[in-house]
């Protein structure tokens, strides 16, 4: 069983069983679709509950899923193989337990970083079948004593991420990031010359489903250049 630091027992169960599951499914990758999957296959943490309470099962989930991903022969998967998405609602439940002034991340915490992504196909097979993200928000506020249906101690809203300046799909990024590609548009970036071949490799590293992170080393300013995909230490 692979340990999640931070994470208590019933979470670490639950994203244990997201492994498997992606592996029984013959999938190459750990989405939040199969998060959602192993929280409900744990069955005793607050997100199995409330999303039970919702007509949300463990058994109607997983067909959803084969209905738009089908399924393969078993593959041997590891943490290594969560997506880029997957990986970012592990970091925000650590987001929404701090938010929420918890000790602990719990299976709560993790289904409600799951849903503040309403693109992804998690949150697409939840409403299909027939919860509502904003209901479920209220359903875990009550469930784990929050002081009100939409809101936290500190009077910040459930239902949505604390919005940055100007508003946007992305308020978290917004808030600690630079969109580097809204900057490029508007032509605010300096042009990189001679380096069209490593821009190619970088998109395409970028691109892949796993592995997906590149290392650009070298001096500012300097011509040493070097790219290694891996699945840590991007820096720009």
């Amino acid at each position: 069983m692979y340990r999640f630091k931070g994470f208590t027992e019933k979470a670490n169960t639950a994203l244990n069983l997201a492994i498997e599951a992606a592996q029984e499914l013959g999938h190459t990758y750990i989405g939040t679709e199969h998060i959602v999957l192993g929280l409900l296959r744990e069955g005793t943490g607050v997100a199995a509950s409330v999303l039970g309470a919702r007509g949300v099962t463990a058994a109607l989930y997983e067909e959803k899923i084969v209905e738009v991903e089908s399924s393969g022969e078993f593959s041997r998967l590891t943490p290594e193989d969560f997506t880029p998405r997957a990986k970012t609602a592990m970091e925000m439940a650590l987001a929404e337990a701090a938010m929420m002034q918890h000790g602990y991340v719990g299976t709560e915490h993790i289904l409600m970083a799951v849903l503040r992504d309403d693109s992804s196909v998690a949150v697409r097979l939840i409403v299909a079948l027939g919860a509502r993200p904003d209901e479920l928000f209220g359903d875990i506020a009550k469930a784990v004593g929050a002081p009100t249906a939409q809101t936290t101690a500190g009077g910040e809203r459930l239902g949505k991420a604390p919005a940055a300046k100007g508003g946007g799909k992305t308020p978290t990024l917004d808030q600690f990031g630079r969109d580097l590609t809204k900057q490029a548009k508007e032509g605010r970036l300096d042009p990189v010359i001679g380096r069209a071949a490593e821009i190619e490799r970088v998109i395409q590293i970028l691109s892949r489903r796993t592995k997906n992170n590149p290392c650009l080393i070298g001096e500012r300013g300097q011509n040493r250049y070097r790219r290694r995909p891996g699945p840590k230490n991007r820096r720009r």
